[in-house]
């Protein structure tokens, strides 16, 4: 069941890449969000929703992405009939959800203008979501939750291990867009097309072509990595040289269609990059934001870091409160 959308402040080149994401999630050669699913992320929300010792709760899940934390209130909550709804600004993240999870209800808006009557819900959450939409979606979430009900929050953490993989990501994809190697990747394969894949002088250099392009692609992946965008680069320079050193082994129009498609993905993949390191949260940040839910009546327990490395680097923000009755 689907909620209409009220008009959102999200910046229009954000919302639409973030339903470009999600409209090709599946899809393994795009470049991927951080993890979600994180044994130590599950195991917080497992036991968050064990916690609740209420029959039939009401769970809001704000900004809900790939749905991860609805699926685990499912499991956790199997025997508590629970009804959930999950809200986001991507109405394509949304239809993926209700095709997993029948059962709950969605609804497409803005965190910061909930829909939803006060005190509505037993539960609200948030995992890597909520901090997208400023300040004002704070209010809203403590407005929605019930006296008595119970707020989890995982935010990013401004300068944390997931912050600074999106900050390479976003400077690499950044610089890979700026080099000309893609476009001039496409010079070749049109030049190729053009010629039927001919030999000898009807047939240009594709090196003396991209040259310059293959320069600063090299230099960003041995400054940033193989890994940098989820490995996208990397396989984008590998691939682009395999088929020119043979283009009789591929379907040169299939390659160019390949290659256009991966031009159209980058500045999408760097807006979601830039959207992340943008809403990733420092200390006093994070003391701003409990000061707003004590403001509305809750009660929060000490935030406090969560590494997700396995090195002990810290990774994301953990908020616990509770609405004071």
């Amino acid at each position: 069941m689907s909620i209409k959308e009220p008009e959102s402040s999200h910046p229009r080149d954000v919302k639409a890449a973030w339903n470009s994401y999600w409209s090709g999630a599946s899809t393994s050669s795009r470049p991927k969000a951080p993890e979600t699913s994180h044994p130590a992320l599950l195991e917080l929300w497992s036991a968050f929703f064990a916690s609740t010792g209420k029959a039939n709760p009401r769970l809001l899940d704000i900004a809900s992405g790939d749905g991860i934390v609805p699926q685990v209130a499912f499991e956790a909550l199997a025997t508590s009939s629970p009804d959930i709804t999950c809200s986001d600004v991507s109405p394509v993240a949304l239809a993926a959800i209700e095709k997993r999870m029948p059962s709950v209800q969605t609804c497409s808006c803005d965190a910061a203008q909930l829909p939803f009557g006060a005190g509505e819900f037993d539960l609200v959450t948030s995992q890597f979501g909520i901090e997208y939409a400023g300040r004002d979606a704070i209010p809203e979430a403590a407005r929605v939750l019930r006296p008595g009900g119970r707020l989890q929050l995982v935010l990013h953490l401004r300068g944390g291990d997931i912050y600074q993989k999106c900050r390479d990501n976003l400077l690499a994809a950044e610089e890979f867009m700026e080099s000309g190697f893609m476009q001039q990747a496409q010079t070749v394969f049109d030049n190729l097309l053009a010629t039927g894949k001919s030999k000898g002088r009807d047939r240009e250099n594709p090196v003396e072509i991209m040259t310059p392009g293959i320069e600063k692609t090299v230099g960003i992946i041995n400054r940033f990595g193989r890994h940098v965008t989820d490995g996208t680069i990397d396989t984008i320079f590998m691939t682009v040289a395999r088929i020119c050193r043979s283009p009789s082994r591929f379907d040169l129009a299939e390659a160019q269609h390949w290659l256009k498609t991966m031009c159209e993905e980058m500045p999408g993949y760097a807006t979601r990059m830039r959207s992340m390191c943008d809403a990733a949260l420092r200390k006093e940040d994070v003391d701003a934001l409990v000061s707003e839910l004590e403001k509305h009546s809750l009660e929060v327990d000490s935030p406090r870091p969560i590494s997700l490395s396995g090195k002990g680097a810290d990774s994301a923000w953990v908020i616990r409160a509770t609405k004071v009755v």
